[in-house]
């Protein structure tokens, strides 16, 4: 996407972070009270609500100089989700055997990166990403393509070959806001109004 920048939001920055998973639905209520409810998404987004506060003015130059970078709103940047951001447990190491993410047909070698809800991940971290074959790790015959953003092998995994990963990942999001508001307050700080992020779909 030419619109997206390939850098992290600042991970000096410790703010606060509410948000989740949003779905899109249309609710028809009829005259007999029943319902008709039709989604619009086939999967959801992730929207974000950053509570800056009170910062040091260093941080906030941090900020603002982040926003400008990236036009407001115009161009996506990569923002690590505190909620998952990896396929193990908050306090494990990710590992080969996380996430199944295909099985082998004898012919196909690219895989989209599953987690185990069935988010489909499209910014692994590459060099945590490890690959295992029915249960055995692969180091080699493997890449993640930045274009496709999908799992390449060299050759087709094995027909019936469970296909395993584990990996870190950041979310693709943009700023909603499209003005950052900051209030200088006294001894070298200020106060910064509240950032929404929403997730881009790629």
């Amino acid at each position: 996407m030419s619109d997206f920048h390939n850098v992290r939001f600042p991970s000096r920055l410790k703010l606060n972070v509410s948000g989740g998973p949003e779905m899109r639905v249309d609710v028809t209520r009829l005259s007999s009270g029943h319902e008709r409810r039709n989604t619009r998404w086939s999967a959801p987004l992730r929207r974000y609500l950053i509570s800056v506060g009170q910062r040091p003015l260093e941080e906030i130059q941090v900020l603002t100089a982040f926003f400008e970078a990236r036009s407001g709103p115009l161009y996506g940047f990569l923002f690590r989700d505190p909620f998952e951001h990896k396929t193990a447990g908050n306090n494990q190491a990710v590992s080969a055997i996380d996430a199944q993410i295909g099985v082998g047909d004898g012919v196909t070698t690219a895989m989209n990166l599953i987690l185990q809800n069935g988010r489909q991940v499209t910014h692994p971290i590459e060099e945590s990403l490890r690959i295992a074959i029915d249960g055995e790790e692969v180091f080699s015959g493997f890449t993640f393509d930045q274009v496709t953003k999908k799992l390449v092998f060299d050759a087709a995994p094995p027909i019936g070959a469970i296909i395993s990963a584990g990996f870190e990942f950041d979310v693709p999001v943009r700023f909603e806001n499209e003005q950052l508001i900051a209030t200088r307050t006294v001894n070298n700080a200020g106060e910064v109004s509240d950032i929404t992020l929403l997730e881009l779909r790629f």
